[in-house]
C-alpha cells in the first residue's frame, strides 16, 4: 500500500485503486429503497492497521448537521458514519466506530445480542473533510485494537451505516431490513485479505508514580499544628496477549485518579442506585462477565471491588483478568486482592459455550474471602440465551438461575428469571417472570429488590 495521510480527503493514489462499496439501502424511512444520497466506502490496509475511507455525498451540503465534538458524545443528533468490524468473524462480537462531520469519536465493544459496551475506548484515529459535494472521512484502526484469530480464514465481518440527520434517513450496506440492523451481526457483510495477520504477544505497560509534600499547619500564634510530611505511591498496569484471542490485564497498587466521574443522581426512592463501571481495568470485554439482568439483579457488579458502601476508595493491592475466546468457548477470569478498609480476595469465573448461530449456554461462579470473616461467600449460576430468527422475525427466549451461600445464613437462597423477547418492527413485545428469594445476597453483586415475585411485560405496536 502506498503512503496515506490521514486528512479525510481520500486523494491518495491507494484510494483510486481500492474496491468500492456503493450499494446502500434505506432502513428508515423507506425500507429497502436505495439511499437518497450516494455513499462510497473503500478499504485499504498495511501490516499495522485497517484504513476505511467514506465519501458521504450530499446534494445539500449546507444541510449537513454537525454539533458534537466530545469523545463518546451522542452522535445520533448529527449526521454520522458508523463501522462494524467483526474481527473474530463469529457473528457474535465486534467493534463499532462512529464519527460525525466534526470528526468526533465514538466507539463501543459488542458482545451478544444488542449488548454494546459504550464505556470501552479503543485506540484509533479519524479525520474528516467537507466540501460542496458533501463530506468525507478516513478511519485508521490498528489491528492491535481488534481481536482476531491468527492464521484464520482471513475474513472479517463488516458493515457500514450512514445517518442523514435532516431526513432521519438510515442507510446500510447490509442488514437494512427493519427486523435486522447493524447490531444484528448475522446480516453483516464480509471483507477478506487478512490471512497473513499475526497478533503477537504484545505487552503494554503503564507505570505511575505519585508524590505529595504537605507543609505543617500553624495557628494564629505561629504554633505548629502538625499535619506536614511527605508521601508517595507507585504502581503499574499491564496488558498481555496470552494467545491471539485471549488477553490478560494485570494491576499492582492500582490508581484510578483519571477515571471519569459518575453522573450525579438524586435518588428519591428506597431502592439502591445502579452506576455503570468507568474504571479502565474492568472495562475491556466486561460484558463477558454479564449475567442475569444488569441494574436489577446480577451476581457480579465490579463496583463492589475497590469501592466501599459509601463510595470511599478501597486500595486494590493486586489484580488480574483473563478473557477471550477459545474455539466455541468464551472465558472470563478475575481475581483481585483489596487492602485497608475492606481486606478480601475476590474471584470470578465465567464461561459460555456457543450454540446455533448466536445462542449460548453458560455458567458463573464467584467467591469472596474477607479477612476476619466467618468464611467464604459464594454465588453460582447457569444461564441460556436463544436469539432466533423464525419466519423472518426475531424471537429470543432466555432463562437464568443462581443461588448464594453466606456464612451464618441457612440454606441456598435462589433467584431466577424466564423471559421471552419479540423485538420486531411492527410489534415489539416482551414478557418475563422473576423470583428473588428474601435471603439472596450476592456480596459482589447488585440486587435492587429481594423477596419478590415479579412479572414485567410490554407490547409496542408502531405502524407507519
Amino acid at each position: 500500500m502506498g503512503e496515506l495521510h490521514l486528512d479525510g480527503r481520500l486523494d491518495e493514489p491507494v484510494w483510486e485503486t481500492a474496491d468500492s462499496i456503493t450499494e446502500f439501502r434505506q432502513r428508515e424511512p423507506e425500507e429497502g429503497v436505495p439511499s437518497s444520497e450516494r455513499t462510497v466506502v473503500k478499504l485499504a490496509r498495511d501490516q499495522d492497521a485497517l484504513f476505511v475511507g467514506v465519501r458521504a455525498y450530499d446534494s445539500n451540503a449546507h444541510g449537513i448537521r454537525a454539533t458534537q465534538l466530545r469523545r463518546d458524545a451522542d452522535l445520533e443528533v448529527d449526521d454520522y458514519v458508523m463501522l462494524l468490524i467483526d474481527s473474530f468473524h463469529d457473528q457474535r462480537s465486534g467493534f463499532f466506530f462512529r464519527t460525525n462531520p466534526n470528526g468526533a469519536m465514538w466507539d463501543a465493544q459488542f458482545t451478544g445480542v444488542d449488548d454494546a459496551n459504550e464505556n470501552w475506548n479503543g485506540i484509533w484515529d479519524v479525520a474528516v473533510a467537507r466540501n460542496s459535494a458533501g463530506w468525507s472521512v478516513e478511519f485508521r484502526i490498528p489491528f492491535r485494537t481488534l481481536r482476531f484469530r491468527s492464521g484464520g480464514d482471513g475474513v472479517f465481518g463488516f458493515n457500514v451505516q450512514r445517518f442523514i440527520r435532516r431526513k432521519n434517513e438510515v442507510v446500510l450496506w447490509r442488514g437494512w431490513g427493519r427486523a435486522e440492523g447493524i447490531y444484528r451481526l448475522i446480516y453483516e457483510g464480509e471483507v477478506g485479505g487478512f490471512g497473513d495477520l499475526q497478533r503477537g504477544r504484545g505487552l503494554e505497560v503503564k507505570p505511575y508514580v505519585l508524590g505529595r509534600a504537605t507543609a505543617t499547619d500553624h495557628d494564629a500564634l505561629g504554633n505548629g499544628l502538625g499535619g506536614g510530611g511527605v508521601a508517595g505511591k507507585a504502581g503499574v498496569d499491564a496488558k498481555l496477549a496470552l494467545t491471539p484471542t485471549v488477553t490478560a490485564d494485570l494491576t499492582v497498587n492500582t490508581d484510578f485518579a483519571q477515571v471519569e466521574v459518575d453522573q450525579q443522581v438524586i435518588n428519591l426512592t428506597r431502592l439502591p442506585t445502579f452506576f455503570p463501571e468507568k474504571r479502565d481495568f474492568f472495562l475491556e470485554s466486561s460484558s463477558i462477565f454479564d449475567f442475569a439482568t444488569p441494574s436489577r439483579v446480577q451476581p457480579f457488579y465490579s463496583r463492589r471491588i475497590g469501592l466501599g458502601a459509601g463510595g470511599e476508595v478501597v486500595p486494590m493491592l493486586a489484580g488480574g483478568r483473563a478473557y477471550g475466546k477459545v474455539g466455541p468457548w468464551t472465558l472470563g477470569l478475575l481475581d483481585v486482592q483489596t487492602g485497608h478498609g475492606d481486606r478480601a480476595n475476590d474471584l470470578v469465573v465465567r464461561v459460555k459455550h456457543d450454540l446455533l448461530d448466536r445462542s449460548y449456554i453458560g455458567a458463573i461462579g464467584l467467591q469472596r474471602i474477607a479477612e476476619g470473616g466467618k468464611g467464604p461467600e459464594r454465588v453460582a449460576g447457569l444461564d441460556i440465551d436463544l436469539p432466533l430468527v423464525v419466519g423472518g422475525k426475531n424471537l429470543e427466549p432466555s432463562f437464568w438461575i443462581m443461588g448464594s451461600q453466606t456464612p451464618g445464613a441457612s440454606g441456598f437462597p435462589m433467584a431466577w428469571r424466564y423471559g421471552t423477547d419479540f423485538p420486531n418492527d411492527l410489534v415489539d413485545a416482551f414478557i418475563s417472570l422473576y423470583r428473588i428469594d428474601a435471603g439472596f445476597t450476592p456480596t459482589l453483586g447488585f440486587v435492587q429488590r429481594s423477596g419478590i415475585w415479579e412479572t414485567t411485560s410490554h407490547i409496542d405496536i408502531t405502524p407507519r
